[in-house]
């Protein structure tokens, strides 16, 4: 790609004008402005980029000079697309432009049934996978940016999607969502697998998966094979799956957590991250660990997990993340506190490889453009293991346009316990397990809202607040005889009026970035939600006009202290679904 060409990307990313930059080739990330001249320089085209992007930064500089050296030989972004929204081709070509334009090298699609393979037609049936030229597309997109894309597979669990199609699985399902190893079937598919990627992907390496497979060996499996030692069962899995990948010219990487989990004897998360836990037995040859940790703030527990994977073979690599996990809007302040200190530790300890993932679990219903603020903290520290808070906010705000005002106000949204839970809770129910009569946090959150300029981020913000309020009072109001007619006249309609514009905007925003397939997880969530309201409306109605003697929804006793899981199921419905 010639220098004119870098050029008109960044002129499009930021509407200025870049005729005046000067690019040449050099081995750093450099910015030199004169007042007579501006030029950059970098090794490679991201690194040109990211010197174009600090340039803009700069643009109103007199003199600078400014000189990076990257810390990391690879780091970028590890998208979920498994958890029911498929970025669109085109978007991911933006998503790379973006990463790239921060210097970032590498995107990893992670992708447990969002791809098709000859012979098993149900798998990303009606799920939005990828088609083979959509692939090959943005593969040729991302190498000509000299971003790798790396595909990212599961070979052991996470696959209840497509397990569910049990008459063409059955044969290869240990448990719900996990493959049984020892099956041939199951490395028939899994060799399909890894054929299919090598021929897609530019890119040598691949990601293989192995994580939060807790019941390895204890369906299926433990009727078919007798009851093996987990440990083993995992190890000449990940050895079998390592010879497939050799044959297909790919390097792999895992994540690390079962290994350490299942020689501990304890499948819990804490056990992963147990100071004492080493993994001196066990024999994996091939295969390049990967250490995820998303919840410690301490940058000395990050480097003494990092030594603990050097009893492993291969080079650990490091994933942290960015918050996207807890619905609506990104958790930048956490994303932050985890992802700062964990980055510093590979620094220093020699960690060659760190990517950050953005996880959408239980519906995607955070935005990753808007979760290019948090990644921030990676570009800036790869080029400056000591880059302050305001070059992180820089960049987050060139990335994801989100200004370091708006952040902050995002972040508000984590104040009140569980934001998700207000979100689609039930309107008469109260399963958040909080006590809001007690917590006068969504006043402030209300006022807040009404202060902020984005629409979006207003409603979010609106609404949890007043769902806490609702939690706080109206049971109360009930129970005391106190007048329900506020609840009627004002407090339920705008709170349905605003259910109603967030559902048209939420809806905007996902059928512009991401495949069809998914969103009606999304719209049936809005609509039971304003179901619900309309419904309560009609009962405190009835009951105001003495229509009805009681409303038995709201004459039960609140237990506080403890919530169920967070997801939506669990949120939403008192009795959780099941088949009997």
């Amino acid at each position: 790609m010639t220098h004119e060409q870098l050029k008109q990307i960044a002129e499009n990313a930021y509407s200025f004008d870049f005729s005046n930059v000067m690019i040449t080739d050099a081995n750093e990330v450099f910015l030199e402005i004169t007042p007579e001249s501006t030029t950059v320089g970098g090794v490679s085209i991201p690194q040109k980029l990211r010197a174009l992007s600090l340039a803009y930064l700069h643009r109103d500089k007199k003199a600078l000079s400014l000189h990076q050296r990257p810390n990391f030989s690879h780091f970028g972004v590890m998208m979920d697309m498994s958890r029911g929204g498929v970025m669109r081709p085109e978007k991911v070509k933006e998503f790379i432009t973006k990463i790239a334009l921060s210097g970032a090298n590498r995107l990893m699609l992670y992708t447990e049934d969002i791809y098709t393979l000859e012979n098993y037609p149900h798998l990303g049936y009606l799920r939005g996978a990828y088609t083979d030229d959509e692939l090959r597309d943005i593969d040729a997109f991302a190498a000509s940016l000299e971003v790798e894309l790396v595909p990212c597979i599961q070979t052991l669990g996470h696959m209840a999607q497509y397990l569910a199609w049990s008459g063409e699985t059955i044969s290869f399902k240990d448990t719900d969502s996990v493959l049984l190893c020892k099956s041939e079937d199951t490395y028939h598919f899994i060799d399909a697998a890894i054929k299919k990627m090598s021929e897609l992907f530019t890119s040598r390496r691949i990601h293989i998966g192995m994580d939060e497979a807790h019941d390895i060996g204890l369906g299926q499996f433990l009727k078919k094979f007798g009851y093996n030692d987990r440990i083993s069962i995992l190890t000449d899995h990940i050895n079998r799956v390592s010879e497939i990948c050799q044959k297909y010219g790919m390097r792999p990487m895992m994540w690390s957590d079962m290994l350490f989990k299942l020689q501990s004897g304890n499948t819990e998360l804490d056990s992963y991250y147990a100071a004492a836990n080493t993994l001196d037995s066990v024999n994996i040859a091939g295969i390049d660990p990967v250490y995820w940790d998303y919840y410690h703030k301490e940058q000395e527990h990050y480097a003494e997990r990092i030594i603990a994977h050097r009893h492993l073979s291969g080079s650990t690599i490091f994933a942290g993340t960015v918050y996207t996990t807890r619905g609506f809007l990104p958790n930048l302040k956490l994303t932050f506190e985890t992802c700062i200190p964990g980055l510093k530790a590979c620094i220093d300890n020699g960690i060659s490889e760190v990517f950050a993932t953005m996880w959408g679990d239980d519906g995607c219903e955070t935005n990753y453009f808007d979760a290019l603020y948090g990644f921030a903290a990676y570009s800036e520290l790869c080029y400056n293991r000591d880059a302050s808070m305001t070059d992180i906010e820089a960049m987050g705000e060139l990335m994801s346009g989100i200004s370091p005002a708006l952040a902050k106000t995002i972040n508000r949204f984590f104040i009140l316990d569980r934001p998700k839970q207000l979100m689609w809770g039930d309107i008469f129910y109260q399963l958040n397990g909080h006590d809001f009569s007690t917590n006068t946090e969504y006043q402030a959150l209300e006022k807040l809202a009404d202060e902020c300029d984005d629409k979006y981020v207003k409603l979010v913000l609106r609404i949890i607040s007043t769902r806490a309020k609702l939690y706080a009072t109206l049971q109360s109001s009930y129970a005391n005889g106190e007048s329900l007619k506020p609840y009627i006249e004002t407090i339920l309609p705008n709170l349905l009026s605003d259910y109603r514009e967030l559902y048209q905007l939420h809806s905007a925003i996902w059928l512009s970035v991401n495949k069809v397939f998914g969103y009606e997880v999304l719209q049936s969530r809005y609509v039971t939600t304003i179901n619900r309201i309309e419904y309560a409306i009609t009962i405190l109605t009835q009951y105001v006009a003495g229509e009805r003697e009681r409303i038995e929804e709201l004459e039960y006793q609140p237990l506080y202290g403890q919530t169920r899981a967070p997801w939506y199921n669990y949120i939403a419905f008192t009795r959780v679904m099941d088949f009997y």
